[in-house]
């Protein structure tokens, strides 16, 4: 029997990355985790005949030889792209690009402000608004004002929402890794407080240059553009502080 088994986060099916998010923000004991993450990782779609193979194999192979394949998912949350879009009955919305790639820095503010919430509370509430921002009908632009769809939102299927959790982790981290100036001071540094990017944007609106113009075409402006701008600028401000010391 043949047998495929991805090696990065970003080749699991959608049905595998729903599975592994409930799995990995679930209460379960370290044992059960790791049987669970073998279990999805070589069935990779449940069906009748994907059971037998999975039977099969564990029945010829030790676990903690099927276990060593689980090693990408343990060691890293590197997962970019987002379930392209969340159906319930007829209706779908639809998901951010890979990375946020396609993200306006208002849509990314509100999303980070809720996601921390989330974090710290793990209240289904707070996902909803998550995914709720992050996930829109199609064709619709972002507006704070026209959240109406949140109430499909709030009847999906939990492990779906997880998985754009997961999604955002990973999209999160590589914003981190490269405006290393703007989340120095981030509550992803470890610290219990958030700032908020609303205040940021608000100052970027009002400064002297205006890059992107007044407060309405600030909030408007791309995710990365305006990461990029405000990494030079505090970059800048170092060098500055640090030449005048």
């Amino acid at each position: 029997m043949n047998y495929k088994v991805v090696t990065t986060w970003n080749e699991l099916n959608n049905w595998q990355l729903a599975k592994i998010a409930s799995l990995l923000f679930s209460a379960f004991s370290e044992e059960k985790i790791k049987h669970g993450l073998v279990y999805i990782l070589f069935l990779r779609k449940k069906s009748i005949w994907n059971s037998f193979k999975m039977r099969y194999l564990i029945a010829r192979v030790p676990f903690a030889e099927l276990y060593k394949h689980t090693a990408f998912l343990s060691n890293s949350t590197d997962r970019t792209e987002f379930p392209k879009y969340l159906k319930l009955g007829f209706i779908k919305l639809y998901g951010p690009d890979s990375r946020m790639n396609n993200l306006t820095i208002d849509q990314f503010s509100m999303a980070d402000m809720f996601y921390y919430s989330w974090c710290k509370t793990r209240n289904n509430k707070e996902l909803n608004r998550l995914v709720s921002i992050l996930y829109l009908p199609k064709g619709k632009v972002f507006s704070r004002k026209e959240l109406d769809h949140s109430i499909y939102v709030r009847l999906m299927p939990r492990d779906k929402k997880l998985s754009v959790v997961l999604a955002y982790i990973g999209s999160r981290q590589l914003l981190i890794q490269r405006f290393t100036h703007v989340f120095k001071n981030s509550s992803g540094s470890g610290k219990n407080t958030y700032n908020s990017f609303d205040k940021i944007v608000f100052n970027m609106a009002r400064s002297e240059n205006q890059p992107f113009g007044p407060l309405s075409n600030t909030k408007e402006a791309n995710l990365y553009d305006f990461m990029n701008i405000l990494d030079d600028e505090l970059a800048d401000q170092k060098e500055f502080t640090r030449n005048n010391e």
